[in-house]
């Protein structure tokens, strides 16, 4: 009886461990960001095309909307990371994106910064990534174990007075 006890957890360990099958084909979510203009005036809205490409062997799971925009000034802060616009108040199913399939979105950036400061982004150099968050076959809710992005290249901008 004791040795079953001592067993146990490595049994769990193992039945835990042989579930998670690392053989099994894995989504390879590529992440595209395109702009027309690099340069904007403070107050003006700056639209990302974002081109989510799986070029895996295995589905993927994203949220809707399924692209977010991640800023950062000068300095290599992150000033912003989300959408501008209006939402939904609902929350809508994961979106699949099988193998081959391409996602195009448009997250806009409005030029405000977030934080104790907050309001207009000052006048600037700013790098904007394309970001995709992954989501796990269970994932209803999102935990900090959970989060996984997949971010493009940044896109370099500049904000200038009016």
């Amino acid at each position: 009886m004791l040795l079953n006890r001592r067993l146990a957890p490595i049994a769990l360990i193992a039945l835990v461990c042989g579930c998670n099958d690392v053989a099994a084909p894995r989504p390879d979510i590529a992440v595209r960001a395109t702009i027309d203009r690099t340069q904007f005036r403070v107050g003006d809205e700056v639209t990302i095309r974002a081109e989510v490409r799986n070029e895996g062997a295995a589905a993927a799971r994203v949220p809707v909307p399924s692209t977010m925009l991640e800023v950062r000034d000068a300095s290599n802060r992150v000033v912003f990371f989300g959408r501008s616009g209006t939402f939904a108040a609902i929350g809508y199913p994961p979106r699949i994106v099988g193998p081959g399939d391409v996602v195009t979105e448009s997250p806009m950036w409005a030029t405000h910064v977030v934080g104790l400061t907050g309001g207009d982004a000052p006048a600037g150099t700013y790098r904007v990534r394309v970001a995709v968050l992954l989501l796990r076959r269970s994932d209803y809710v999102i935990d900090a174990a959970s989060v996984r992005y997949v971010f493009s290249e940044p896109i370099e901008v500049s904000v200038v007075d009016r």
